[in-house]
């Protein structure tokens, strides 16, 4: 049986190097050129190349310094039925941005009378100089960096001295295949957050959904779809969460998920600070209302004040009442700052009880669309979630945020391409989170 000869037949070199000289010429035999001899003799050569940077466990290299398969085939047909040719020249670039040019052995399939050459698989592609484990050097740096295209190729030539183009770079980043994710490797806790975020490509919404783990700190699942409704969340949190870990889970106020977690069997957790948002979104529409109307009555009662007259006593009032209005929200925030489920339902029933002395637009809000549903907003202190479940989307939002900020989601023109860029930022985040676990 043919045996795996990785090595030239040089007494200087182990089992495991290639020589190569960087003048192209015949690197088996003896150069003339006195500029490359070199201390071990005049039948030596100048270089050495380790063959772990070139050849796989198919390749081996004749007593030519040829490179050939161990086993010959054709690789349009597969057939063994082959003869050998003689060989390419294929220029290579290392990882220390040397440029070199090996021998490649060329084959004639006697089936389908096609040529061929030896490829190096898992090593260097097709039609390629640069090595994948160089180019995925780009994806190593996109998961820790927001460098450009432009920037990750000046990156490439100062520290290895090579010009690797925009599009190899590119290319290289495209490493994920469709539009899901699950995280296979993560064992669930059974608390998540649920967000969506809105992504814009060439004039059109596409959507972003997004599943947290709130206690292991880290991504369940995403997806980019083209709709926001109740089917897509409901069939993207039933694919990525089965049914016997779904506990608890929190999200914003959009109508219509309380049901969806209601039916995927979570307790649902509102987010306060949404809520809070809401409320103030809320005040700020009555207290321009309220504005107008002052203004429009003090002009009638008073025809002779100047509109800057007018404005400024306006203002003073909305500013005293927002005062007021300010001192009794301090008073409902302390609802989230319970220590206890059975204490928050005990603050419930003295804010019902005091809630004829709000101001009136608070107390309007607080009627109609808190108390008929305040339970959904302090499921957290409840003695089963309490440590697990928060109160707030914080978590998922900052991952979000830190994932695809705002900034750069509008500076992509393909799904394809932003989906691989969350998908670097999300294995730099889980990256940095396993060391913080670990250490």
């Amino acid at each position: 049986m043919k045996t795996k000869n990785k090595c030239l037949p040089c007494l200087i070199l182990d089992g495991n190097q290639y020589i190569f000289n960087c003048l192209n010429v015949d690197p088996v035999r003896k150069n003339d050129d006195e500029r490359v001899h070199c201390s071990f003799g005049e039948n030596t050569v100048q270089f050495v190349l380790y063959l772990d940077g070139i050849l796989d466990e198919d390749c081996v290299i004749n007593k030519d310094g040829v490179i050939e398969y161990h086993d010959p085939h054709c690789k349009h047909c597969f057939s063994h039925d082959v003869i050998k040719k003689s060989y390419n020249r294929r220029k290579i670039y290392l990882e220390n941005g040397i440029s070199v040019i090996i021998k490649v052995k060329r084959y004639l399939c006697k089936k389908c009378r096609k040529y061929s050459q030896v490829r190096l698989n898992g090593i260097y592609e097709d039609f390629c100089n640069f090595s994948i484990k160089m180019k995925n050097k780009a994806v190593e740096l996109r998961k820790r960096v927001w460098d450009s295209l432009r920037n990750l190729s000046w990156t490439f030539n100062v520290f290895n001295g090579i010009n690797m183009s925009y599009e190899t770079i590119r290319k290289s980043l495209l490493t994920f295949d469709g539009l899901y994710y699950v995280n296979t490797d993560l064992k669930f806790s059974g608390y998540a957050a649920y967000d969506v975020q809105w992504i814009r490509i060439e004039r059109k919404w596409y959507y972003r959904h997004v599943l947290f783990d709130l206690i292991n700190r880290m991504p369940i699942a995403e997806l980019i779809s083209e709709k926001e409704d109740s089917a897509t969340t409901k069939n993207f949190i039933k694919n990525s969460i089965k049914p016997t870990e779904s506990i608890a889970i929190i999200t914003d106020l959009k109508p219509g998920y309380d049901k969806i977690m209601r039916e995927l069997g979570f307790d649902h957790q509102h987010c306060t600070f949404h809520l809070l948002l809401n409320i103030n979104e809320e005040l700020r529409e009555e207290l321009n209302q309220m504005r107008k109307e002052y203004e429009s009555n003090l002009k009638k009662q008073n025809p002779k004040l100047s509109e800057t007259q007018i404005k400024k006593q306006s203002k003073n009032m909305i500013n005293n009442y927002k005062i007021e209005i300010n001192e009794y929200l301090s008073i409902f925030y302390k609802l989230f700052r319970k220590e206890t489920y059975e204490e928050a339902i005990k603050y419930i029933n003295f804010l019902k009880e005091e809630l004829i002395n709000f101001p009136p637009i608070l107390a309007k809000y607080l009627k109609k669309k808190f108390f008929p549903e305040y339970k959904k907003y302090i499921q957290f202190l409840k003695k089963r979630h309490k440590g697990k479940l928060d109160c707030t989307n914080n978590q998922i939002e900052n991952y979000i945020g830190n994932t695809m900020p705002k900034a750069h989601k509008k500076k992509f023109r393909t799904l394809e391409g932003i989906f691989n860029q969350i998908m670097h930022q999300k294995d730099g985040w889980i990256e940095k989170r396993k060391q913080e676990l670990t250490n």
